[in-house]
């Protein structure tokens, strides 16, 4: 349970998670939040400023103080099925298939952490997170 102070006041929030991740390595352990939806949802910046969706940051940023973790992504799975058009090939349905199931939300500016989540990526965009990530290094 986590006590927020609100002006002079003490508010006890609840919820439920519906999934936690924690990866590890030697320089630390890493947190990510997954919340799974029977509907569409995205992760809007303006709606997390104004402060209308707050939940998964909220979420985020409790467990990884409780736990000492390092926080690294807040994600919405989507549970909708859309309808596959059996006239395409397998390869074509099993891309419609991952491009359905790709989670949305947002995700850490960290080549490393990106390839911890998707294990598959190297270069170009993750078939399962919202992440790119080109030959180029930048940093930001």
């Amino acid at each position: 349970m986590k006590l927020l102070w609100i002006v002079g006041k003490v508010f006890k929030l609840f919820g439920k998670i519906d999934r936690i991740d924690i990866a590890k390595d030697e320089e630390g352990r890493y947190l990510r939040i997954i919340d799974y939806k029977s509907s569409s949802n995205y992760i809007k910046l303006n709606d997390v400023l104004y402060g209308l969706q707050l939940q998964l940051l909220t979420y985020l940023d409790a467990v990884a103080k409780i736990e000492e973790l390092e926080p690294t992504a807040v994600l919405y799975f989507s549970l909708i099925e859309e309808k596959l058009d059996k006239r395409k090939s397998k390869e074509e349905i099993e891309k419609d298939i991952k491009e359905n199931f790709k989670m949305n939300g947002l995700v850490v500016s960290d080549v490393k952490l990106i390839k911890m989540m998707d294990k598959t990526l190297e270069t170009g965009a993750s078939s399962i997170i919202p992440a790119y990530i080109t030959k180029e290094r930048r940093d930001f």
